[in-house]
């Protein structure tokens, strides 16, 4: 039972997107010869193919984009080949609007898998110069949102168990603004280090399952990252300590591992004039035995909620 109740809390992983959201719009695109103010660039989640439901699209001309949204066995696709042929047509659709209305203020709106697509592409734009002018980002419930405040979204906190699923936490590094919207319940974009904290890793397997990865706010007016603060489906159930934020996540340690050594490059020191032989910080361990029975906690706790 535990197995499978993580099995299915990664699988859905920037999945059931579509029915959860609220926005059903069908897009407008400019008319021809015209060039408006702003374009929104839809993309929507798992199983909305025509991106016709994505939350909080802005009023205007919108143009959807139109991708497998599978994830294997979900659909007949991997996730990673959908989001290839997500993050290629979205940019170059964009492109193309850009060269015809240079002057239109493009926004790139992604949901849940969408986000990922506009996440990736975002992050190409950011160091082009003809898309990294006049444009915006803006992705809903994404499982690659950064790491804040020893959260993220659930992709880079788990490792890549589900097959033809893997991909980087989005950086948002660059000129181009960038908008996170998620809720606090939602295991998909703000999932704790489940080794750290297996009852908040808990609560968003369950407020998964109880709808909190659907989005009915509106989205705010400057970029940032907006978590929406929800109670907790379990009590109990806290965001992680600061003491703890710092700590290396699921994916990080299993890869040093996997590499046979410890800690990972990125928490190594590098030699100074002033250290030229440096030790390597004390980071603590985290075997796979105890990642295991970290996921055994969390899949425990969720089930058990589940079916009272």
């Amino acid at each position: 039972m535990y197995r499978s109740a993580i099995a299915a809390a990664c699988l859905s992983v920037a999945a059931a997107g579509t029915l959860v959201s609220t926005s059903m719009s069908a897009a407008t695109p400019a008319a021809q010869g015209s060039c408006p103010e702003q374009v929104t660039f839809a993309v929507g989640g798992t199983g909305d193919t025509h991106s016709q439901h994505v939350p909080g699209v802005p009023a205007g001309p919108r143009e959807n984009i139109d991708y497998p949204a599978s994830i294997r066995p979900i659909g007949v696709v991997t996730g990673n080949e959908s989001i290839l042929v997500g993050t290629d047509e979205l940019d170059s659709r964009a492109r193309s609007y850009r060269t015809r209305c240079p002057d239109t203020h493009i926004n790139a709106q992604g949901y849940s898998l969408g986000a990922v697509v506009v996440g990736a592409v975002c992050d190409r734009w950011q160091i082009d110069t003809v898309m990294s002018h006049n444009t915006e980002c803006t992705t809903v419930g994404n499982p690659s949102r950064p790491q804040r405040d020893g959260t993220s979204g659930i992709l880079g906190q788990i490792p890549p168990i589900v097959p033809g699923l893997a991909v980087d936490r989005q950086k948002n590094s660059g000129p181009i603004p960038v908008t996170d919207v998620c809720n606090s319940n939602d295991i998909i974009c703000n999932a704790p280090n489940p080794v750290v904290n297996p009852l908040e890793f808990a609560n968003g397997i369950l407020g998964y399952y109880e709808g909190d990865h659907g989005y009915a706010q509106p989205i705010p007016n400057n970029p940032g990252d907006y978590v929406y603060y929800q109670q907790p489906r379990i009590e109990g159930a806290r965001p992680t300590t600061p003491a703890l934020q710092s700590l290396p996540t699921v994916p990080a340690v299993l890869d040093a591992v996997e590499q046979g050594h410890w800690p990972a490059p990125a928490d190594t020191i590098s030699p100074t004039m002033d250290s030229p032989n440096p030790t390597a910080p004390h980071v603590p361990w985290a075997p796979p035995e105890l990642v295991d029975a970290a996921f055994r906690v969390a899949a425990a706790l969720a089930a058990n909620v589940i079916d009272e």
